[in-house]
């Protein structure tokens, strides 16, 4: 039996940029001093649905057991590669929900978000 993860992303609805466009996301309420929004717009392009994506490597085998980092950075990994495959990338994400078992790691999520969106933060849940 495989270990359950601590850590899944559930859902991210992405706006890939138009050609012409320079950015999808346009954050109209941002959160000071987190990594979220609470209202965006996205503009143009097109909408791709993910849902489900775990910290798995392309075997489905677990990929960092126990590491909240870890497993965080594989599942944007993931994430980046299904959006890649669609046109976009993790710049066009615009909203996503965090499920995990542990609400310890909400500021560890926070300081690895401003990490990896460096272009504006989403809106977002965390459970």
């Amino acid at each position: 039996m495989r270990p359950l993860n601590s850590l899944l992303f559930g859902l991210a609805i992405v706006s890939a940029p138009c050609a012409a466009q320079e950015r999808s996301l346009e954050m109209i309420g941002p959160v000071p001093a987190s990594a979220y929004s609470n209202a965006v717009k996205a503009k143009g392009g097109t909408v791709v649905f993910l849902a489900g994506i775990e910290s798995t490597d392309e075997k489905g085998n677990l990929v960092a057991p126990g590491d909240f980092s870890g497993q965080t950075r594989q599942i944007w990994a993931n994430m980046d590669k299904a959006l890649k495959l669609a046109g976009g990338s993790l710049d066009d994400v615009v909203t996503m929900t965090v499920f995990t078992t542990e609400r310890r790691w909400a500021d560890q999520l926070t300081d690895m978000r401003k990490e990896v969106f460096k272009k504006g933060f989403q809106s977002s849940a965390f459970m």
